[in-house]
């Protein structure tokens, strides 16, 4: 094993692929066990490329819900400001 081996240091991979996987904060925090999500806050170290797909997929769901009301706009007949 590696001289700069910790075991405790699974616990942080596994939370933070758990966030990168999409996991949300909840159950996160029942995955590893603890009592409070302020305790897995401190196992979760987000990538700045997790991070970004994040809001890749904030946008998407945004740029659906956009087109979905000017859909309806469009069917009521009403003008989407």
């Amino acid at each position: 094993m590696p001289d700069d081996f910790v075991l405790h240091s699974l616990r942080h991979t596994f939370g933070t692929r758990l966030g990168e996987a999409g996991a949300d904060a909840f159950t996160i925090m029942k995955l590893m066990g603890h009592s409070t999500v302020i305790v897995s806050q401190r196992y979760v170290h987000p990538s700045p490329e997790s991070i970004e797909r994040a809001f890749e997929k904030l946008e998407a769901l945004n740029l659906g819900a956009r087109n979905k009301a000017a859909n309806v706009a469009d069917s009521l007949q009403f003008p989407l400001q």
